[in-house]
């Protein structure tokens, strides 16, 4: 099978059933407590390089905890 024809078979895959859709999985607690050491180091940097983009960020995060909880 050559790489044009695996190409073209992923293609009819995906027009017949739709791009594959991954589900969002839930870090497992050792993944999230290194996404908090990142987080604290690179939150603050956000804010030097990205204010506006930061700002929004955390306003999204306060509306949608708001929304859930």
């Amino acid at each position: 099978m050559t790489l044009t024809a695996t190409n073209t078979n992923k293609r009819k895959r995906e027009l017949n059933n739709g791009p594959r859709i991954l589900k969002e999985k839930e870090p497992t607690p050792k993944y999230r407590k290194k996404i908090k050491i990142v987080m604290r180091f690179s939150g603050p940097w956000m804010l030097v390089y990205h204010p506006i983009l930061a700002i929004q960020h955390v306003w999204q995060e306060k509306v949608t905890h708001r929304n859930i909880q």
